[in-house]
């Protein structure tokens, strides 16, 4: 019946006004009473009129009290009151019960609303990880790329370190490592190794008249020859200045001799031009074999320029050998 708490407020309203209503007339009804025993004459009563009883043919309810009237119309009031009552309260419980489900679903609504909320946080959060991941990913790939150019560098430059800039061929800090290795594997399995070292005559001569680039050019030249005659076991570098060494594996003095011959006999025949200009180039050469008890790769470099050193104060464009005990090896064994 009541759909809003207004609805209880104008029954509350009516008990009210009905119950003032009442009070008037029983106030009413007990002042006629008062005037009618006190202030008024009653009419005579006729001579045959009993005082104890009505006259026969007349009811009492004509004549009835009005407070009687006023507590049954009191009566009928409280009882429509009451039932007025009970109806508002069946319609405030009702009214109660839906604004508990209202609650819940408000309640529901926003849980609901908080969790899409949530959601959109975790979204966001979670594009976010990802952006920073790529981030990341490109930043440690673009780093990957530094270091793999750095490594390159870094081998390129331990290739310089050890490759001689003008002939291309090891240089003399990587002589030195191969006569450490060789000289190793010697005193652990007794292989025998020889080294010839070798020496462009009148080089000087060369750059005076020709300039650097044609010594340059001779030094390439000559190269390129040792290059060709030796084996692929063997090791060949640039020892320094016109100088060159070539380490034989498995190579006895003599027959590292005989290679040395070869190869002097080859640049002997050899032509080259600069400009030009003919040029006539030979070599000198030094040879020494690894000394079987208590050798050192300074004492065999040693003894193998002291063989170079005889062979250019013998005329040069020959070859000279120096045996392991540090003797020179005769002439008519070379």
């Amino acid at each position: 019946m009541f759909e809003n708490p207004l609805a209880l407020t104008g029954a509350v309203g009516f008990v009210v006004v009905a119950a003032a209503v009442a009070y008037l007339l029983w106030r009413r009804g007990s002042e006629d009473r008062l005037a009618s025993s006190g202030r008024l004459k009653s009419p005579p009563k006729p001579a045959h009129a009993s005082e104890s009883s009505p006259p026969r043919g007349h009811s009492r309810s004509d004549d009835e009290d009005p407070l009687e009237r006023s507590k049954i119309l009191i009566h009928g009031l409280l009882l429509e009151v009451s039932e007025n009552i009970d109806s508002l309260l069946d319609e405030v419980g009702s009214y109660d019960t839906r604004l508990v489900k209202h609650k819940a679903a408000i309640r529901k609504a926003e849980s609901l609303a908080a969790l899409e909320e949530l959601e959109r946080i975790l979204l966001s959060e979670v594009e976010s990880v990802q952006k920073a991941n790529q981030g990341y990913r490109s930043e440690l790939s673009a780093a990957n790329e530094r270091i793999k150019s750095q490594q390159q560098q870094m081998e390129k430059l331990g290739a310089d370190a050890t490759v001689d800039f003008l002939t291309k061929i090891p240089n003399r800090r990587a002589l030195e490592k191969r006569l450490f290795e060789e000289l190793a594997r010697f005193n652990r399995h007794g292989s025998i190794f020889s080294l010839v070292m070798f020496d462009v005559d009148c080089f000087k001569r060369i750059n005076d008249t020709l300039g650097h680039l044609a010594g340059d050019r001779v030094l390439r030249a000559v190269a390129g020859i040792l290059g060709e005659e030796k084996r692929e076991t063997d090791y060949l570098a640039r020892y320094g200045g016109e100088e060159f060494a070539l380490v034989l594996p498995e190579t006895f003095l003599d027959q590292a001799v005989l290679v040395a011959q070869k190869i002097r006999r080859r640049v002997e025949a050899s032509r080259f031009t600069h400009e030009g200009q003919s040029l006539r180039l030979t070599v000198s050469a030094g040879v020494s074999q690894v000394a079987e008890k208590g050798d050192s790769v300074a004492e065999l470099v040693e003894r193998t320029d002291a063989a170079l050193y005889r062979a250019k104060e013998r005329g040069r464009n020959r070859v000279e050998a120096t045996q392991p005990d540090g003797a020179p090896l005769e002439a008519s064994s070379i």
